[in-house]
């Protein structure tokens, strides 16, 4: 079936005029571009309810059709439909109960907008939010919820976290995930069930000043920051140190007049400027010879925003990723990983300046409950994550899609070389991988996960170091 004007007409009479968005408006691309852009099926419709009521009218209409539908937050998930496509970009609230510590927050917005409203109505807590500012509140806490604070407190989904969650069901009822608790269950690491309005965060105190930032390193200098990450992996925990490694080509770099390819870590230490400078904590990287050292004293806000800028390559490129879960990381992982991205950078073609590849260390613990709370049972001691990803220009030949496809199929094998099945994070699942998913026998929902929309990591092997 296909969306015509019958459908159109009864979602006229139960919606807002400005709640539905036709392909001829100059709202329809920013209310359905997708991250990448192969993944756009361009709906034929969208509509952007403003409130809970229009979102359960129109679920209720639309799951009696045989209509197409997909759910979008802000895009970077790649949700996307051929028939509806329903945006949440109206729920955007965020609200602050201080007397319980709990911050109720819309799935509709960018974290980014989060960060803003809780600096002036919370300074002095957090929660476990997204780092990343243009990435949207409800696909990411679903696919896990990865924070500054997680190798604190664990993933954004996990219990201790996410408190409740404001539900429509597809027959058009709204409540409380707190109400079904077998619902709740589910919505932690997992899609598929409901749309979500609202969460419901638990809120902490925490410092508000932060020490972090950029620091860049030559590449030639490889060696020694595998070295020094090698190292830090090897100290005892200490969960308000994380940070980021990228690859950065010089090209990426212009603005900085660079002469050569960099390294770049975005460290982040809680602490303050006096333990991020020392030996327990970036000093290795600030003493790396030609390191450029832009850190300085920020906010979990000032800190998102050193990423904004990625936000503009959304829907730009043909692209495909495998975000990989490790236990723990080695020296020969992550020359094999630098070894991986060279080559894959050296193809012809548009494939090549398409290439990437970067780490998140410390970038979650285990959950502070059981893992079994949680409908996703990430590996135990799970702590690092390790992305690889290539694509094409749009309107790329056929051949040089599948190239990119294979090299990141191909790739991640070559770089974690295990007995056991490379562990793919569950927000980030593609049509090439082939998921095995064992799920707990607490689960109330094991049929149900196994045919969630491939969502849920290849395997869940807990003996093995990778």
């Amino acid at each position: 079936m296909v969306v015509n004007s019958d459908h159109v007409d009864h979602l006229r009479s139960i919606l807002n005029s400005e709640e539905i968005i036709l392909p001829s408006s100059d709202r329809y691309r920013a209310e359905s571009l997708p991250w990448a852009a192969q993944k756009d099926q361009e709906p034929a419709l969208i509509i952007r309810p403003v409130n809970v009521g229009s979102l359960s009218k129109a679920l209720a209409y639309l799951s009696k059709t045989d209509l197409q539908i997909g759910v979008r937050s802000q895009g970077v998930g790649s949700a996307s439909a051929k028939d509806v496509l329903i945006s949440m970009t109206a729920f955007n609230g965020v609200e602050f109960d201080e007397l319980n510590e709990i911050v109720t927050i819309g799935a509709g917005q960018t974290w980014g907008d989060y960060y803003e409203k809780m600096d002036k109505i919370a300074p002095g807590y957090a929660t476990v939010s997204i780092r990343t500012p243009f990435v949207g509140v409800g696909g990411s806490i679903l696919g896990g919820g990865y924070s500054w604070l997680s190798s604190e407190y664990g993933l954004t989904s996990d219990p201790a976290n996410l408190l409740d969650a404001q539900v429509v069901k597809v027959d058009g009822t709204v409540l409380w995930a707190s109400e079904d608790p077998d619902l709740l269950f589910a919505l932690r690491g997992a899609y598929g069930f409901a749309v979500i309005t609202q969460f419901k965060l638990r809120a902490r105190k925490y410092p508000h000043e932060v020490w972090g930032g950029n620091i860049l390193i030559p590449r030639t200098q490889l060696n020694a920051v595998v070295r020094g990450i090698v190292a830090t992996d090897a100290r005892p925990p200490n969960p308000k140190v994380a940070f980021y490694l990228f690859t950065m080509r010089k090209e990426q770099l212009a603005f900085m007049d660079a002469k050569e390819d960099m390294l770049m870590i975005q460290a982040f230490d809680a602490h303050g400027e006096k333990h991020g400078r020392s030996a327990d904590g970036f000093k290795w990287a600030l003493d790396c010879p030609g390191a450029i050292d832009t850190t300085e004293i920020s906010s979990l806000s000032g800190l998102a925003k050193l990423q904004e800028s990625i936000g503009r390559l959304k829907g730009t490129a043909n692209s495909w990723w495998a975000p990989i879960a490790l236990r723990s990381i080695d020296e020969v992982t992550l020359h094999r990983a630098f070894d991986w991205f060279d080559t894959a950078a050296s193809t012809s073609g548009t494939v090549g300046k398409r290439v990437a590849l970067f780490f998140e260390f410390f970038t979650t613990k285990d959950s502070l409950t059981e893992n079994a709370d949680s409908a996703w049972p990430r590996p135990q001691g799970f702590q690092h994550k390790l992305t690889i990803s290539a694509g094409t220009d749009v309107g790329a030949s056929e051949h040089e899609a599948v190239l990119a496809r294979r090299l990141v199929q191909d790739g991640q094998r070559q770089i974690v070389v295990s007995s056991c099945a490379v562990q793919i994070v569950p927000n980030a699942v593609e049509d090439f991988h082939d998921p095995v998913t064992q799920v707990s026998p607490a689960s109330p929902f094991g049929h149900l996960l196994l045919i969630s929309e491939h969502r849920f990591m290849e395997s869940i092997t807990h003996d093995c170091k990778h």
